[in-house]
């Protein structure tokens, strides 16, 4: 099997990143928040307050915390991609970049809004 790929994006606070995906044994690629943790259970609840706002100006529905046994939580969109030989690479990335943008923009205002409330 081929592996999985990922990049991590900072977004300004420790414990919390944004993950880029890319699987192509599962014919899928993803962005996701990746939130460690040791601050999952205070900033996770605090996200999700967000949520409504977060979908509309990211412009999609996201994963809430797709597998709430694990200490870790996420919030994360996939969507199929067929991944070719050298064919749609640009789709690939255009896919990546302008989610990668519109995740990091949103989010951190999120954050820091949420720290200034503390």
């Amino acid at each position: 099997p081929r592996p999985q790929y990922w990049y991590d994006i900072a977004l300004g606070k420790s414990g919390i990143n944004i993950s880029n995906t890319a699987s192509p044994d599962r014919n899928k690629i993803g962005i996701r928040i990746y939130i460690s943790n040791k601050i999952a259970d205070l900033l996770y609840p605090k996200l999700f307050e967000y949520k409504d706002q977060v979908e509309n100006e990211i412009g999609e529905k996201l994963e809430w915390n797709p597998y709430p046994e694990n200490r870790d939580k996420t919030i994360s969109l996939t969507r199929d991609f067929t991944f070719p030989e050298n064919k749609s690479w640009d789709e690939f990335l255009d896919w990546h970049v302008e989610l990668s943008i519109k995740f990091r923009k949103t989010f951190i205002k999120i954050i820091k809004e949420i720290d200034k409330n503390k």
